[in-house]
């Protein structure tokens, strides 16, 4: 987490109790470090860097001469008491005194001790003498601050802070402003991506001032989303955004013909915005509110890599990239065509896995993607061709609208089989569960009812001992959603990500994805603990679709 993050929250947050405590801990932990790394940072504009960050209304001025700012001799103090007597009228109650006591000497680069005298305006005045001469500097010192990273260890000093906690736990009456916010307004926001279709986002707005980010998935049908949220919008303003759980079944039976693709989409992204919202009023990070980690670190597989490159050498050179990269899983498509699969098809696409798997040695894992393209009969052939490869799953052999015929499919073949990224809610994957058709299971956040519904489907899929692996081709809001979920659910695998994608990713958030030896983790501040750059997203705006490229039982 960034300071940057915890100063913009501050305000809202910790406005009474235990914010002194609060920014004791910034301060001493955060800030205190990075200045001293700053050579050429004097005493007087560690003072106005102080003041700077508006804490001076927080600390009796005479504690940061015990060494929180710098080291003032004692020396010099006494030098200045003396003066002081001598030459200043002053009386000890005023609030100027407490400043004038050590702005004499730690400020004497910028303010002449003769000029000091002549002030008898209030504190304000003296701070903002202080404060001009560094005044540009102290800007670019700041923007440098608001980058530093605040280590776990000084996180879990703020969490036990007395003034955080009550938010949690709802044990004063500060907890209940945070859990009455109202929704305002709703906002669904389209931008471009590097892909053939838009991404999709929504921002919640609250009475507060505190807003959430979610994502819908949809693929090309983004006016049928944009009516569905226009709907949804009418329900929501006036409603208690921390009560997901209610939010979610209202809007998933409001009417005799509930669920969907088009509704659940647009649940899955309103959901999204929800959680963000109701940790950032916590000031906690959504994996928390869901009870806490499982897992240190999420293994990822990469996605979005071979470039439309189909020859052997071409996703050869791609694999090792990857590999490369730090990844330690893949997945791929190498069988087009239609149902029907020919000898032709199915030994080009061999040769691809061949190479992919030559290519990545014997420790990377391949998850080979059918896009649910075969029948049945097309799918034994392929499936019989893939055993020696030891491929981690075969994606959608056949469509998921026939769960039975699935499960027959997986019982008669030796690869692992995985499904999931187009059915909705927990009642869709019941039957494929029931019928132990997969042994992986693949919902996608931003299309199957969000974190509230995952969560559910989760633990599910965990009575089967069926293991889950988030599809995720989708943008930023969705692939940080799908990592806070991942951190909490034992039985997650690893998590797709579209390598092609991160770039664009980090240009439109305010931190961005790091995968580092093939894990990621989520961002640790409130909500999901980054924000969307408006800014860039309308650098991008959205595109006019062409014909869908990949339509399962079409000619390519």
């Amino acid at each position: 987490m960034k300071l940057g993050q915890i100063l913009d929250i501050l305000p809202d947050l910790y406005p009474d109790k235990g914010r002194e405590e609060i920014i004791r801990i910034i301060w001493n932990s955060v800030i205190v470090p990075q200045v001293s790394k700053f050579q050429h940072i004097s005493k007087s504009q560690r003072v106005g860097l102080y003041h700077y960050l508006g804490f001076h209304n927080d600390f009796d001025d005479s504690k940061i001469l015990a060494g929180k700012i710098g080291d003032v001799s004692d020396s010099l103090i006494r030098q200045f008491n003396s003066m002081k007597k001598n030459h200043l009228p002053y009386d000890s109650t005023n609030e100027c005194f407490p400043t004038l006591k050590y702005i004499g000497h730690i400020a004497n680069g910028s303010l002449e001790i003769s000029e000091l005298f002549k002030i008898k305006d209030n504190r304000t005045t003296l701070l903002k003498r202080l404060q001009e001469p560094y005044e540009e500097e102290l800007e670019k010192l700041m923007s440098q601050l608001r980058e530093a990273d605040v280590d776990s260890q000084t996180l879990e000093k703020l969490k036990n802070t007395e003034g955080i906690a009550p938010y949690l736990t709802g044990d004063n009456e500060k907890s209940a402003p945070m859990t009455s916010l109202k929704i305002t307004d709703l906002h669904a926001i389209r931008m471009g991506s590097e892909g053939t279709n838009n991404w999709m986002f929504v921002k919640i707005e609250t009475d507060a001032g505190i807003h959430g980010w979610g994502e819908a998935s949809l693929q090309y049908k983004d006016d049928a989303l944009l009516g569905e949220f226009a709907a949804f919008k009418r329900f929501l303003i006036g409603k208690n955004p921390f009560e997901i759980e209610r939010i979610w079944t209202s809007l998933y039976r409001r009417v005799t013909w509930s669920g969907g693709s088009v509704t659940t989409s647009a649940i899955s992204a309103i959901d999204l915005a929800l959680w963000d919202i109701k940790g950032k009023a916590l000031g906690v990070p959504v994996y928390e509110l869901l009870g806490g980690k499982s897992h240190d670190k999420i293994r990822m597989y990469a996605n979005g890599w071979p470039r439309k490159n189909n020859t052997p050498e071409g996703i050869a050179e791609g694999v090792k990239r990857v590999v490369d990269q730090g990844y330690e899983a893949l997945k791929f498509y190498p069988f087009r065509g239609a149902q029907v699969a020919t000898i032709e098809r199915i030994q080009h696409g061999v040769s691809l896995v061949e190479a992919a798997r030559e290519a990545a040695g014997s420790q990377i894992e391949i998850g080979i993607d059918i896009r649910a393209r075969l029948n049945i009969w097309s799918a034994r052939r392929v499936a019989q061709e893939l055993e020696p490869y030891n491929i981690a799953w075969m994606e959608e052999p056949i469509l998921w609208d026939n769960p039975e015929a699935l499960a027959q499919f997986a019982r008669e073949v030796n690869v692992p089989i995985a499904t999931g990224e187009q059915l909705y809610t927990r009642w869709d994957f019941r039957a494929l569960l029931e019928l132990n058709a997969v042994g992986i299971i693949q919902p996608d956040i931003c299309h199957a009812g969000g974190i509230t519904e995952l969560k559910k489907i989760a633990a599910m899929a965990e009575t089967y001992y069926v293991t889950v692996a988030p599809h995720n081709s989708n943008g930023p809001i969705s692939t940080i959603a799908s990592l806070h979920l991942d951190m909490c659910i034992h039985n997650s695998l690893m998590q797709e990500i579209f390598v092609s994608s991160i770039d664009r990713y980090n240009k439109v958030l305010t931190q961005p994805i790091e995968v580092i030896d093939g894990h990621c983790v989520p961002p640790a501040g409130p909500g999901w603990g980054v924000e969307l750059r408006e800014d860039i997203m309308e650098q991008h705006p959205p595109k006019s679709f062409t014909p869908v490229e990949s339509e399962p039982y079409m000619e390519f």
